[in-house]
């Protein structure tokens, strides 16, 4: 069983050693030296403006810890399938050095850091909505759970939280923030001084070892966040999204953003006959549908998620994927494995509902044991969602995307995920 991470601090006018993930949305790590890093104390304190990359893992460490080795930077793309609510944008994403293993099991674990620097500046995230994040996720005011320290307490400032058991599939998290003012972290102000100047904040957790490496090979070879339809191959849960107006037959519109993460397929052989296995995945889903008809309610159609396999692969076939026709096609030339669907919303005007399917196990029909069936499905060719039932007021349509036949849920109108290919509807 997983252990929580290590307590956080109770921030102070310096606190050590404290570690946070950043979802970082620079492409690489940059190193933007200071010209005078460490003005006398008498003088004016120097103001550098706020840099747009990240510090480098070596300046990171070296800064915080004195240790230049203790943290590597990772593109912050590849924790998007790792934790229930997708980060903030602006962090930078470091993996600790060290793997530790639970306390109660034998299973490792690393560090994730997630930290944003110069918090409150022009383009940057502010402190509230870091707060308002957080919320969002399912956190609580920060208790202080420090050996020794008695009573425990709970944060009164409305900006660190403890992010609940369910954020990543090892424990939760934390959010700390600093002002650099009356609480500050220990930096070394001599080091990258234009990035540990005034307000910071970081988010930290934990995830599995296996999924930590899967992630610093993916950020070194630089494959994975770029290409969504290589990420399962790589060991990291594959996400989506996407955006579409929809329209029906009698004039009713809505807008649904659809999001979800599908973990990569594994075996399971304990019900399976000799020679044979079950793949088996986890996936999640949630949308945010709203009602663009004007002074009218309208009920939206239910929404469904496959990931799509080539007609031929192992994948196609009874009890595993439904045949899926090219726009205007007669002849089946893909087949979908069902990820799991959301249901219909009725929604008054102008009114937005959030839809969810937490975690859900998916298990397909036997498959040869030997082979490369887990191979091909780790390789969807796309991720649709698709959507159209006349039976909820008329057949829909989206403003982009296309109908098409399948074989097991009729005609309906399919749309790509973003940056995934579109093989039905080209």
């Amino acid at each position: 069983m997983p252990i929580r991470p290590a307590a956080r601090k109770t921030l102070t006018t310096v606190i050590s050693a404290v570690f946070v993930v950043s979802l970082a949305a620079c492409a690489g790590p940059t190193t933007l030296g200071a010209t005078d890093p460490s003005p006398s104390a008498s003088a004016t304190p120097v103001s550098y403006p706020a840099p747009t990359g990240c510090p480098t893992g070596k300046d990171l460490g070296k800064s915080f810890l004195d240790k230049p080795d203790q943290y590597v930077a990772i593109d912050f793309k590849l924790l998007a399938g790792q934790v229930a609510k997708p980060l903030p944008d602006g962090g930078c994403a470091y993996i600790d050095g060290d793997v530790h293993t639970s306390n109660n099991s034998t299973n490792t674990y690393r560090q994730i850091a997630v930290w944003y620097f110069n918090v409150g500046s022009p383009g940057k995230q502010n402190a509230k909505e870091l707060a308002a994040w957080a919320v969002s996720a399912g956190g609580t005011p920060a208790v202080t759970s420090d050996a020794g320290v008695t009573p425990q307490t709970t944060d009164q400032t409305g900006l660190n939280f403890d992010l609940p058991e369910s954020f990543t599939d090892w424990t939760g998290g934390t959010l700390s923030q600093v002002d650099g003012v009356s609480t500050k972290w220990g930096w070394n102000p001599k080091i990258i001084p234009e990035y540990t100047q005034g307000a910071q904040a970081q988010i930290e957790f934990n995830i599995y070892s296996e999924k930590a490496d899967a992630i610093l090979k993916a950020s070194k070879t630089g494959t994975g966040a770029q290409d969504p339809t290589k990420m399962l191959s790589q060991g990291l849960a594959a996400t989506f999204t996407t955006t579409v107006s929809i329209t029906d037959q009698q004039g009713y519109t809505a807008k649904a953003t659809i999001n979800g993460t599908l973990q990569p397929w594994t075996k399971d052989v304990a019900n399976a006959a000799p020679g044979k296995m079950n793949p088996v995945s986890v996936a999640a889903l949630n949308a945010t549908v709203t009602n663009t008809t004007a002074q009218r309610n309208t009920t939206t159609p239910p929404m469904t998620v496959v990931a799509v396999y080539p007609a031929s692969s192992a994948v196609c076939g009874s009890g595993r994927g439904g045949s899926i026709y090219t726009r205007n096609g007669s002849t089946s030339t893909y087949c979908g494995v069902d990820l799991g669907s959301l249901d219909k919303a009725a929604l008054t005007p102008d009114g937005t509902q959030t839809l969810a399917m937490p975690n859900a196990a998916l298990r397909l029909g036997s498959l040869p044991e030997a082979g490369d069936a887990l191979t091909q499905l780790n390789t969807p060719t796309s991720i649709y969602v698709f959507f159209g039932e006349s039976m909820y007021n008329g057949d829909w349509k989206g403003d982009h995307g296309c109908q098409t036949q399948t074989e097991s849920w009729s005609a309906q109108w399919f749309v790509s995920m973003s940056g995934w290919p579109d093989v039905i509807c080209q």
